[in-house]
């Protein structure tokens, strides 16, 4: 009887072993499973801020720049052809609109200011005509008063 129970203990514990090495395999393979999906992860999460958020941040930081009018603010180059490189194109033809915009404010302002010189000259040299029309015809006036009275 004694080698029956020592038979079956050490079958048991045969048993055991070898359902210990399984779990330990299966452990091994899940922590295995686990590592490559944490890489994946990590490996992703790199794509995303670089392919995504930095560019974004990019641009807002150029859109803030613009909307405070530093239009010399420099907009990132457009990658690619999906909805950041859009917006990113978008953002610079945005600032290139409101260069030309300011460059025609300050055509505008500088046309007005020409005319307004040329209208005060204008009005500058009236002035003097008058001026010397006016002093010719009180002279005209003297003179004959003065004949008559002569």
């Amino acid at each position: 009887m004694q080698a029956a129970q020592q038979a079956l203990t050490a079958a048991l514990a045969e048993d055991h072993a070898q359902h210990r090495a399984a779990a330990t395999a299966a452990l091994a393979r899940q922590l295995a499973l686990l590592g490559l999906a944490l890489a994946l992860l990590g490996f992703t999460g790199w794509f995303v801020a670089r392919r995504v958020v930095r560019p974004l941040r990019a641009v807002v930081a150029a859109l803030r720049g613009l909307t405070e009018g530093r239009l010399d603010t420099p907009v990132p180059a457009a990658r690619g052809r999906d909805e950041v490189a859009s917006l990113i194109a978008a953002t610079e033809a945005f600032r290139a609109m409101a260069l030309a915009a300011r460059q025609h404010e300050r055509e505008r302002a500088a046309l007005e200011a020409a005319n307004a010189d040329a209208r005060a000259a204008s009005l500058k040299e009236v002035a003097e005509q008058i001026t010397h029309a006016t002093a010719a015809a009180v002279g005209q006036v003297a003179d004959r008063v003065a004949g008559l009275r002569g």
